[in-house]
């Protein structure tokens, strides 16, 4: 069995384009994701990498921006390959798009998912229902980081997840991916 990690990206990795306050904060969750990976038992385990995140007010994608600081926090990483999901632009889609870049070439996967701290709940709730029916164990593992986003606390995104539970989107994907796991099984 395979074991990837999926990174949820919060924006671009700017000072340019971020307060001191954010910037601040990607730097210590990218820094806690780094050394979790690099001084945990996983490192040896783990067979990739996927940053996760779309294109939102720039020509750069989070999770390109997010991969270049995250790998100029040292080498330890570098041997495990590392993939792009640059489309989704909300955590379902994170998720979901998260997977499908890496389906094909790791289909028997258990799945690390890394998140801000005020997104744990949302993003379990969210994984379990996602990959519940295609058999994948997920683990969601969350970090703490600095915000000032209106976003980026436990009341709204608690409002955020009863949103996406309501909103079709969810089983949509559901949908998408089990369709996406039988053509790869069936391969």
């Amino acid at each position: 069995m395979s074991v990837v990690t999926l990174i949820c990206c919060y924006g671009l990795v700017d000072t340019n384009l971020r307060t001191e306050i954010e910037y601040q904060g990607l730097q210590k969750y990218f820094g806690s994701c780094y050394n979790y990976l690099s001084n945990n038992e996983i490192k040896n385990q783990l067979d990739a990498l996927v940053f996760c995140g779309g294109y939102r007010f720039s020509t750069i994608s989070e999770s390109f921006s997010s991969k270049q600081y995250f790998n100029s926090l040292g080498l330890d990483l570098a041997s495990i390959p590392q993939f792009l999901e640059q489309t989704s632009r909300s955590s379902i889609q994170n998720l979901a798009l998260g997977y499908l870049t890496i389906i094909e070439q790791f289909p028997d996967t258990e799945l690390l998912i890394f998140c801000d701290t005020f997104r744990k709940h949302k993003i379990e709730v969210l994984s379990q229902k996602l990959f519940q029916n295609l058999g994948l164990k997920s683990t969601v593992i969350s970090f703490d980081r600095s915000d000032i986003h209106p976003s980026s606390n436990l009341e709204s995104q608690q409002q955020a997840l009863e949103n996406d539970l309501n909103s079709g989107e969810l089983e949509l994907w559901k949908q998408i991916l089990e369709l996406n796991q039988d053509t790869v099984n069936n391969s």
